[in-house]
């Protein structure tokens, strides 16, 4: 069956398209004030799940688009083999820090509560090892989110990991000359 591309068809899929992003943000707006206010869900939930819905929509209005314009769908073969690709070589970091977040909690080479020095002098106080990174938290109050990965790979040295008793170098300058008891 041969149907070429017309400009009408071009015309009629670009409008189609349009109407599409109008409906999924819509559906956004309405997903996220009818339900997702209403329900107990942290916001970063929410907001996955309001993404979620837009591009879902957004990829459905383009579907119908390309359908309504005859536009044969096997053109964009090669474009999802490439996407393909990519999603598997992006997601192999993914998967790695998700595994090492398994051994991490099986194995326990550190705990929640233990203080770790990470890398070069960096020391924090684990406070929740995830599904792909670990939450740190340093003397500072500054939150560090490492990958699970990071701390398999490279050396950690656990400072309270066989006893709660740690014992911390401080230097304190003083100048020449001056009095040693003051």
């Amino acid at each position: 069956k041969d149907n070429p591309l017309t400009v009408q068809k071009l015309i009629t899929a670009i409008f189609l398209f349009i109407v599409g992003i109008w409906v999924s943000r819509r559906a956004t707006r309405a997903l996220e004030q009818r339900v997702l206010n209403r329900l107990p869900l942290p916001v970063g939930t929410a907001s996955i799940l309001k993404s979620l819905t837009y591009y879902l929509t957004l990829a459905l209005a383009t579907l119908v688009a390309l359908k309504v314009a005859d536009v044969p769908l096997t053109l964009f073969a090669f474009l999802g083999g490439a996407l393909a690709i990519g999603l598997g070589f992006g997601s192999q970091h993914i998967i790695s820090n998700f595994i090492s977040g398994l051994i991490l909690l099986i194995e326990r080479p550190i705990q929640e509560g233990d203080q770790i020095e990470y890398s070069a002098n960096n020391v924090g106080t684990v406070i929740r090892i995830g599904p792909r990174c670990t939450h740190v938290r340093t003397g500072n109050n500054i939150d560090i989110f490492i990958p699970n990965s990071f701390l398999l790979q490279n050396n950690v040295v656990n400072r309270t990991r066989t006893d709660d008793k740690v014992r911390v170098q401080v230097t304190v300058p003083v100048q020449y000359g001056s009095t040693t008891r003051e």
